[in-house]
């Protein structure tokens, strides 16, 4: 809309302001002004408004010039605040990233609870917070919502602490500047936390900020460890961890050691090989970090060595004075570092340590395919794939699992379940490809499969590796997975999974959105229910897929585990109305009539109350 005509007659209204009202009825320009305004008149009712304002002052029967001139010029300025504008000549460019979330407009209803649960202090937030970030994750982009994130990494629940941090880590570089605004080198666990962010998002970009840190006097021993382990980004701190290690002791020194151990430079290859010929088992748990071949040498070295000593005569006559039970607690220790020593190699693949995996399985045969399928999830390098092969075949089962590992990373879809579905069949090293399949997981939000694996590191901390499976997996596993008749047995069943069984916590992993794999998925879940035990997470599997089908579920459920708390859960859980949970109900109610059944007046007054409109919950 061409607005001009409204621009021109705001004009003409200052002037007349400043030339005074008694000159009015001889300005021309206004009333051709006036005249413009006519066209706009019919197209909103401000514009009818201001133009019979003007049409009236411009009149010689205007009694109150001042007053009318006070109200048209008004509601013109109004009108031109809010259609304003500002224009630049030259190209259009993007806004630049500011580091601060917008503030976006959420109903009170929403953004309340939210903002109650992180101001709040008592039972519960944790699970507030939790859920709602599942229900509206938009929301914890709202500026307002990501200023209480930061401030909760101070909360004194750790858990709701450790969730958040995560949180902001997955914002990116955006978090930045509400990390380090009004930072404290003084801090205590919260600024150690935001620091964590930091390095996190940013790595190497953020050095400068890492090392100003340790020069401060003021600086908390926990935001000093965590500046330490930040220099692990930057091969040029190479100098000054290694001059920190003269002056720091205790958990600091093995802050400057962890550090260290990730740098790839002349002065720290020379100092890990010092040190890997005094202390192997320390060294090498160090090394586990660093991806590079020398470290892997290393470690190859720490190997041969400890394999060197065990096959020393002195050592055997040592042992000789020994008493049995000294002899095998001596052994048991000797064992215990070269498994130690063996799982630092997790990812490492130089020529030389590769040697070693023959060496190696003939003392500690249960650890090596464990390391195998570690390090091939981290990195599938050729020269990996090369031992996978070489292991299995000298090997067969015992290597199973490495062996399927590295063909869904490595081979096509297609050419990776064509070699293994017959072994899969036939239970000849199906638990191995069982195994491998259970690191798969579907990512529904991106849409792509990877595999997963924790392990053990040094101080018992657990390092999360995955990779994604560029080329997917072929769709053919569902059909052999979902009617296999190794899904019904025993050996699959476990008390750590929240299916009760293996088998069904990997099919639940796999599963991925589609119109066919729903209805194979609820039906599958379905029958498993009631063939064999009902779980929580099986109940929701099947409404994630949109199952109907819920008959006899409660009473499957009753026949294993008949307490009042169950039985509560699981009609939490159906999704049926509160007449068809009175119903089913009833029917169990019916067939447990007669006999001695804890519990059963519970049922009878749950089913009345939901036949006269409550809801479960309100049981």
């Amino acid at each position: 809309m061409n607005l001009s005509a409204v621009y021109e007659l705001q004009n003409r209204l200052e002037m007349a302001a400043v030339a005074g009202v008694n000159l009015i009825s001889e300005d021309f320009r206004l009333k051709r002004a006036v005249e413009q305004m006519a066209p706009l008149a019919g197209l909103s009712p401000v514009f009818q408004k201001i133009y019979g304002l003007s049409v009236k002052l411009i009149s010689p029967e205007c009694e109150d010039l001042s007053g009318l001139l006070l109200d048209t010029l008004a509601l013109v300025e109004a009108v031109c605040v809010t259609q304003g504008s500002l224009f630049m000549g030259g190209e259009m460019e993007p806004i630049p990233e500011v580091g601060k979330s917008v503030c976006q407009n959420f109903p009170y209803s929403v953004m309340a609870p939210v903002v109650e649960a992180f101001q709040g202090t008592g039972s519960g937030r944790y699970a507030a917070i939790r859920d709602a970030h599942e229900a509206t994750p938009e929301l914890f982009n709202d500026y307002r919502i990501e200023g209480l994130m930061v401030q909760a990494l101070n909360d004194s629940y750790g858990e709701l602490a450790d969730m958040v941090e995560e949180w902001l880590i997955k914002k990116g570089e955006s978090i930045l500047p509400s990390l380090k605004e009004d930072f404290k080198p003084d801090g205590k666990r919260d600024m150690a936390r935001r620091l964590h962010i930091i390095e996190a998002v940013a790595g190497r970009k953020e050095n400068e900020f890492y090392r100003s840190l340790l020069k401060k006097e003021e600086v908390s021993k926990e935001v000093k460890e965590a500046a330490i382990l930040a220099l692990r980004h930057e091969n040029g701190n190479e100098s000054l961890l290694l001059d920190l290690l003269k002056t720091e002791k205790g958990k600091m020194k093995e802050g400057v050691l962890n550090a260290l151990s990730y740098l790839d430079g002349p002065e720290t290859k020379e100092y890990w090989s010092k040190v890997v010929k005094k202390r192997p088992v320390e060294t090498a748990s160090y090394l586990a970090n660093s991806k590079t071949e020398w470290a892997s040498d290393l470690i190859a070295d720490a190997v041969a060595a400890w394999v060197e000593e065990y096959k020393d005569e002195n050592l055997k006559e040592k042992l000789s004075k020994l008493s049995k039970e000294q002899r095998q607690e001596d052994m048991k220790k000797r064992f215990g570092n070269l498994s130690v020593i063996w799982s630092s190699c997790v990812g490492e693949h130089s020529e030389k340590l590769c040697q070693c995996y023959e060496m190696v399985y003939c003392l500690i045969p249960e650890k090596v395919p464990e390391v195998l399928v570690q390090s091939l999830i981290v990195d599938p390098h050729p020269d990996l794939c090369q031992v996978t092969r070489q292991m299995y075949e000298n090997h067969k089962d015992a290597f199973g699992e490495p062996f399927a590992v590295m063909l869904l990373l490595t081979e096509s879809k297609e050419a990776a379940y064509e070699r293994l579905k017959q072994e899969f069949e036939t239970n000849k090293n199906s638990d191995g490809i069982f195994k491998a399949l259970e690191h798969i997981f579907y990512d529904q939000e991106d849409g792509f499969y990877e595999m997963r694996i924790q392990h053990q590191v040094r101080n018992y901390q657990i390092r999360h590796n995955k990779r994604r499976m560029e080329d997917g997996l072929d769709f053919r596993w569902y059909s052999l997975l979902l009617n296999s008749s190794q899904r019904y047995e025993k050996k699959w069943r476990t008390a750590y999974s929240l299916y009760r069984n293996r088998y069904d916590a990997m099919v639940a992993r796999l599963y991925r959105p589609s119109e066919e794999l729903k209805e194979r998925y609820g039906a599958y879940f379905y029958e498993k229910a009631l063939r064999k035990e009902v779980t929580i997470e099986g109940l929701r599997m099947m409404k994630q897929c949109g199952w109907t089908n819920y008959k006899g579920i409660l009473a499957a459920a009753v026949e294993k585990n008949s307490t009042t708390y169950y039985v509560h859960q699981i009609l939490l859980e159906l999704p049926l109305s509160s007449g068809e949970l009175a119903d089913e109900l009833d029917r169990l109610i019916q067939r447990y009539a007669k006999q001695a059944v804890n519990g059963i007046g519970i049922w009878e007054k749950w089913r009345d109350d939901l036949r006269n409109g409550q809801t479960v919950k309100e049981l």
